[in-house]
């Protein structure tokens, strides 16, 4: 499996320019490897699935997680 992590800090850091080619790059490991693949971060990563519908067709189930209190 391969869990990518903190992705949030990409939707803070880049503008849509770069989100098109991270998600690109995204897609184009997710295929190669054929393992699942998850990515994990805050809500805002729902941005990415925007700019990129391939992408978010890859990525469709979202799993919520409750904040550790």
């Amino acid at each position: 499996i391969i869990l990518l992590d903190e992705m949030q800090h990409l939707v803070d850091r880049g503008r849509r320019r770069t989100h098109e080619k991270v998600t690109d790059w995204i897609k184009q490991l997710v295929d190669a490897c054929a393992v699942p693949c998850v990515i994990a971060g805050l809500p805002r990563l729902d941005v990415l699935n925007e700019v990129n519908d391939q992408f978010g067709r890859r990525f469709a189930s979202t799993v919520w997680l409750p904040t550790f209190e």
